[in-house]
């Protein structure tokens, strides 16, 4: 993946995560909650992938 790319996945979890504690509260949200926290998991091994892959240069 671009840097670009990389960059903007990384903002949009951190954007997430930051989100997330908030929406967890709300009450009748058990699923959303359930989805996004899966969502979240899942990006943050994508980006570990990608970050530790060899070709991307060292930021």
């Amino acid at each position: 993946m671009k840097d670009a790319i990389v960059k903007r996945l990384k903002d949009q979890l951190f954007m997430a995560r930051a989100h997330y504690p908030s929406i967890a509260k709300l009450k009748h949200q058990e699923r959303f909650t359930r989805e996004l926290k899966q969502h979240i998991q899942e990006h943050e091994r994508m980006l570990s992938d990608t970050i530790a892959d060899a070709d991307l240069p060292q930021l």
